[in-house]
């Protein structure tokens, strides 16, 4: 009786020991497959080979800055480099009331992203249609800040959110058209992905993007460079 009671018992250990192994195994799997999702899920920029510098914003750094930028954008393995109010690093605080003109409903608050040139090819924004904001287009570049555009036509990017709000249906149909931004019409260049600085689970906001040469308020600094295999390659 006793050797069947204590058979009885290690039978029960061993089933115990069995599905604790399981469930340990289990959580192993589930931990490294979050892992992995949350290592390749896609963002909306690249975030390998870039580097955020913060300290941009330092008043020590900001009265340098242009002259940093130039600097960086000589050396190198330096693919792209840039200043923008909205980054990994940091959020930008600014909003606007914009929508579609002869839209009756009631306005949409949008972010602010301020971006110098060169910043949306270092943070590798993926464009979903339209086109990027770029120099080369006089009606990219805001003359002076976004409160203060003089021509109608200026040119903007728009985030995947901002054209689900904004009530724009398919990307393709944002393309050329107006926007009414702070009662200043603009025209809609571009839309992009949803860009997650903050993890795959972030809820995007909307986000409308002007392109500047002018100063920008608590900059971050965004660089991005060569992967070190394909300098290795080239130099040999």
């Amino acid at each position: 009786m006793k050797g069947r009671t204590a058979r009885r018992f290690r039978e029960v250990l061993v089933g115990l020991q069995f599905t604790s192994a399981v469930g340990l195994a289990t959580a192993a799997m589930i931990m490294v497959a979050q892992s992995h999702h949350a290592a390749h899920a896609d963002l909306g920029f690249a975030r390998d080979h870039l580097s955020i510098i913060r300290e941009a914003s330092d008043p020590a750094v900001a009265t340098r800055l242009s002259t940093l930028v130039n600097a960086l954008s000589q050396v190198e393995g330096v693919e792209a480099v840039g200043l923008s109010n909205r980054s990994p690093a940091g959020t930008s605080t600014t909003s606007v009331d914009a929508y579609q003109p002869g839209d009756t409903r009631e306005p949409s608050t949008v972010v602010v992203e301020l971006v110098s040139p060169g910043a949306l090819s270092a943070l590798e924004v993926k464009l979903v249609a339209g086109r990027l904001l770029s120099e080369q287009f006089g009606n990219d570049v805001t003359p002076k800040s976004f409160q203060d555009i003089a021509a109608p036509g200026q040119a903007v990017i728009i985030n995947e959110s901002a054209l689900q709000q904004l009530g724009f249906g398919t990307p393709a149909a944002a393309i050329n058209k107006p926007l009414r931004v702070n009662n200043i019409d603009v025209t809609v260049a571009g839309v992009i992905r949803n860009v997650r600085f903050n993890g795959p689970r972030e809820q995007v906001q909307p986000v409308i993007t002007f392109l500047t040469f002018q100063e920008i308020d608590a900059p971050t600094m965004v660089v991005r460079t060569r992967e070190i295999a394909d300098r290795l390659s080239e130099e040999l």
